[in-house]
């Protein structure tokens, strides 16, 4: 089932439907003494198809994520150990809007027929390991990690609304997009016993 999001001029909230995913996922690691980096890529293919909704053509699926690649390094040196990740992937399908309608309601295009801006940050984490005691029953962990180091604005969602305007006295559309967060960092401090 599927939200229909008034997609079709049928009263019901849901319509039924099926979908058909297809891929395929590579992934390539390797090591070297104390360094270890891994590739991994994914080629993905989800449709949609419900009688009530674009005729009974397929359209591409809400999380259809066509291309996701990451890639990871990781280096242990002494009690020390750091990691760089960079992960890109293309963006998901969204249902853009043609406007508003006599009644000041959005009206929807062409099912997921565009898609969000491709994804993509670079994350990085630091931790440092001792132990607590002589007999090492107690170890403890410090840890930073700066995620989005070049704090790119990723949009995960959009929406339409129609929103008053009080000063031109008019309904007037609103594109909503729900981004990522940006920089962020993280600070993690952790006992095993």
């Amino acid at each position: 089932t599927s939200f229909t999001r008034g997609f079709n001029i049928i009263n019901t909230a849901y319509s039924n439907g099926e979908s058909l995913s297809n891929g395929i996922d590579v992934l390539i690691k390797k090591k070297w003494n104390n360094y270890n980096s891994w590739v991994s890529y994914s080629f993905s293919n989800t449709d949609y198809t419900f009688k009530d909704l674009k005729n009974g053509s397929s359209f591409a699926g809400n999380f259809d994520v066509t291309h996701s690649f990451l890639w990871t390094h990781n280096l242990k040196a002494g009690n020390y150990s750091f990691s760089l990740g960079w992960n890109f992937r293309t963006g998901i399908p969204f249902t853009p809007s043609n406007g508003l309608d006599t009644n000041n309601r959005v009206v929807y295009g062409v099912i997921n027929s565009q898609r969000l801006p491709n994804y993509h940050k670079l994350d990085f984490s630091t931790t440092y390991s001792f132990h607590f005691d002589k007999v090492k029953k107690w170890k403890g962990k410090f840890g930073l990690s700066l995620l989005n180091l070049y704090n790119k604005n990723n949009t995960l969602m959009r929406s339409y609304e129609s929103i008053y305007n009080n000063t031109s006295q008019n309904y007037e559309l609103k594109k909503v997009d729900n981004v990522s967060l940006g920089f962020t960092p993280n600070l993690v401090f952790r006992v095993d016993f």
